[in-house]
């Protein structure tokens, strides 16, 4: 039946298009900003990473003894850092999950 043919096409395109896929990279520069993938040889630039809060300084509020207060969290990437990435679309971005726990 057509339908049946319809549907090993689009198994087959799925099944050879990898649309997310879990890899590592370690950054190799913060200034400019850039991280190499395992395996791979050359570092990528920022504009191909979506940065998650994870791996971000960010300000937050706390209340302690019944005070609140604005904190900034240290969650930046340094020099070094090995991360989690989950590749997306063919590998055109990368978000950045966490950093690797050592």
């Amino acid at each position: 039946m057509l339908i049946d043919e319809i549907q090993k096409v689009i198994n087959n395109l799925l099944n050879n298009r990898s649309l997310t896929d879990f890899t590592s990279g370690t950054v190799t520069s913060v200034s400019p900003f850039q991280i190499t993938i395992k395996g791979s040889m050359l570092p990528l630039p920022r504009r191909v990473f979506i940065l998650t809060q994870a791996v971000s300084d960010y300000r937050t509020d706390i209340t302690i003894n019944g005070v609140r207060q604005t904190v900034t969290i240290h969650n930046g990437l340094n020099l070094g850092d090995k991360v989690v990435l989950l590749r997306v679309m063919n590998g055109q971005n990368f978000i950045v999950l966490s950093k690797e726990v050592p």
